[in-house]
């Protein structure tokens, strides 16, 4: 779009060269586009994420649309290379834990049954640590196993609860979990600045730009948020006050927006914000990728020692006692 193209030169263009095969898509988004539709309903109906249409769906109101793209491309790209990391990083641990339970399993149903005949024929019971490591070694198995059953349940259960509630009860429950908390509150911040921003420097009023966020369908939580701040607004609140006690935003950003409206400047607060909650956010990230994989090689190593122990110390209390 930035070397002339509208949008439905853009569509046609890369439909050509890369989805070649895909021309149904191509001709319902075209027909789509000729019936009246705009991009960011189109680009739902293709299953694009929702925070993508969310600023495309903003991008029209503020005419920034080609900057949007690329910046919401950018996103994307970042957020495949995360994973890509996340799982190159879980994979060996992922294999180390696999072949622990394996061997746990072994230990347990053919290994450990013939220590304790062998210890019952000569009149051996194990003591003190011996005994507490092989009573691990019979209840590892079936702990985790209970645990992850457990586990797994919990979250499916977490989740069918969570689909069916209004978009501020699932922020609020977002926020009662404790490592989603930080990075929800700075995701949304994040997008909220921005895209308010976005908006203000198009000539847009705050009570206007909150009608906008609260009309769009396609993030229910932003539609939520917007209609829980102008309603304050309404009963003569200031902005500022308003944010700062709604616990889903950042706790820096009522400064930011209290600092930018004295000075005039609530725009460029407001940009520069989202970009340190953006950095700040991949800080977290890259935090949490460097200790979650260590964390799982430490698990695993604790084991392997915890196996050996509750094999071998039984092993050496027999021959002390003979």
């Amino acid at each position: 779009m930035n070397e002339g193209f509208n949008i439905g030169d853009s569509l046609e263009f890369l439909f050509m060269n890369l989805y070649k095969r895909d021309q149904s898509t191509l001709q319902m988004a075209t027909s789509q586009l000729k019936n009246g539709a705009s991009l960011s309903q189109i680009l739902q109906q293709l299953e694009f994420s929702s925070m993508v249409c969310l600023q495309v769906y903003f991008a029209e109101r503020h005419g920034k649309l080609a900057d949007t793209l690329l910046y919401a491309g950018n996103q994307l790209r970042k957020g495949n290379k995360t994973k890509e990391k996340m799982l190159k990083l879980l994979q060996y641990p992922a294999f180390l834990l696999f072949l622990l339970l394996i061997i746990l399993f072994l230990l347990d149903q053919w290994i450990l049954p013939r220590f304790k005949v062998l210890y019952s024929s000569i009149g051996f019971t194990a003591s003190g640590s011996a005994r507490f490591f092989m009573l691990f070694l019979q209840t590892a198995p079936s702990l985790i196993f209970f645990i992850t059953i457990v586990g797994v349940t919990a979250v499916f259960l977490f989740l069918a609860y969570y689909s069916k509630q209004s978009p501020g009860r699932k922020g609020k429950l977002l926020l009662k979990l404790p490592f989603v908390r930080d990075y929800f509150t700075l995701y949304f911040t994040q997008i909220f600045s921005k895209e308010f921003s976005q908006l203000l420097s198009t000539g847009f009023a705050v009570n206007e730009i909150l009608q906008i966020f609260h009309k769009q369908t396609v993030y229910p939580f932003f539609s939520y948020i917007a209609n829980e701040i102008n309603q304050e607004l309404k009963q003569g609140s200031p902005f500022a006050d308003v944010v700062k006690d709604l616990p889903f935003f950042d706790s820096h950003l009522a400064a930011m927006i209290r600092h930018g409206e004295k000075c005039g400047h609530l725009e460029q607060e407001l940009k520069y914000f989202s970009h340190f909650c953006e950095q700040q956010l991949e800080k977290k990230i890259r935090k949490a990728l460097a200790i979650l994989q260590p964390a799982i090689f430490i698990i695993v190593g604790l084991s392997v020692i915890s196996i050996y122990l509750s094999v071998m110390l039984p092993v050496f209390q027999m021959i002390e006692s003979i």
